[in-house]
């Protein structure tokens, strides 16, 4: 009995946290409850792309019954562009990596994902001031493996990662939590209840 009561609990509680604020939500989609959005799990098998093929891939893929999908974010322009980007907060906020960190050897944490390369495109066409990069020629994307962003030609292949606003799978609200509580100690009472009493010598 203590065994299924546990084995239960850890399944509400405990299967979906992956990374404090990264929830598994299954059949291959994880879930940031930072950003409120929910990430592709596995990006290894969709190959690569221009940036408009990326953008129409995004934006016609259909998955798991979902049809709301496109390319992550991974500029913003208030001086922290390279961590305060959906990218950026995923890569730095939610898994603990560090700026750069493949420019110094070091390895990095890329928490419940499959990654297929350390480059993806982003959603941002060039937000640069500098005239020498016309924005219908160029756009930006993210370096995985150093947390930074970068900026190329739209006809260069890179790979791609789709997200969607919002959760797929609702976290359980706080009064099902406390009657699946009250229902597991009406199990331990009713347990109690029904044991012998022991018969003493004495």
């Amino acid at each position: 009995m203590k065994r299924t009561v546990l084995v239960i609990f850890l399944l509400l509680f405990g299967s979906s946290n992956v990374n404090a604020t990264l929830y598994d939500r299954g059949n291959g989609m994880i879930y940031s409850s930072i950003l409120d959005m929910t990430w592709l799990q596995n990006t290894h098998s969709y190959g690569m792309f221009t940036w408009n093929e990326a953008v129409e891939w995004a934006d016609n893929l259909e998955y798991r019954g979902y049809n709301d999908w496109r390319l992550p974010t991974s500029y913003v322009n208030d001086g922290e562009y390279e961590k305060n980007s959906e990218f950026g907060i995923l890569y730095h906020n939610e898994l603990g990596n560090d700026w750069r960190l493949s420019w110094y050897g070091l390895p990095f944490n890329s928490g419940p994902f499959v990654l297929s390369s350390i480059a993806y495109w982003s959603s941002g066409e060039n937000e640069s001031s500098n005239p020498n990069y016309p924005s219908e020629d160029w756009a930006l994307g993210f370096f995985w493996d150093d947390g930074t962003v970068f900026l190329a030609p739209k006809t260069t292949e890179y790979n791609v990662w789709a997200v969607r606003d919002g959760d797929v799978h609702p976290i359980p609200e706080t009064t099902t939590l406390l009657l699946f509580g009250s229902g597991l100690v009406g199990l331990f009472g009713a347990k109690i209840r029904k044991k012998k009493p022991r018969l003493s010598l004495y």
